[in-house]
């Protein structure tokens, strides 16, 4: 694309349902792939709280941010924020997935498996 925003590396992408995320060393961005729209910068997925973003993803609950020194998800349903620190996970989140119950996280320690909220937090 022509935007400025997009002409930097990318670090992960993750897509569901209308919206791609794409995420930058300081920004995530949400697009729309069918066009339409610029992209717009995802304020609650603040990389401050993740330290060195890794992985980005998305559901139809909510979006997360994975990083050296977290992982920050915000549900797409109420707004809320929850951020769960890399030490209270045993090492920074090299990855995480979701599905309808679970949201598993992985560290150099290991699986974490944490439960899901109905509005797609964890608990």
């Amino acid at each position: 694309g022509d935007d400025p925003a997009l002409r930097r590396a990318i670090r992960s992408l993750a897509y569901s349902d209308s919206v791609l995320l794409a995420a930058t060393d300081n920004a995530v961005l949400a697009i729309a792939p069918r066009g339409g729209r610029a992209p717009v910068r995802v304020d609650a997925l603040n990389l401050v709280q993740v330290g060195q973003v890794l992985r980005v993803g998305i559901d139809a609950r909510a979006m997360w941010a994975a990083g050296t020194d977290g992982l920050v998800i915000v549900s797409r349903v109420s707004g809320a924020v929850r951020v769960v620190r890399a030490a209270d996970l045993g090492g920074p989140v090299l990855d995480a997935v979701a599905n309808a119950d679970w949201m598993w996280v992985g560290t150099p320690q290991g699986l974490v498996r944490l439960r899901r909220s109905s509005d797609g937090l964890t608990l």
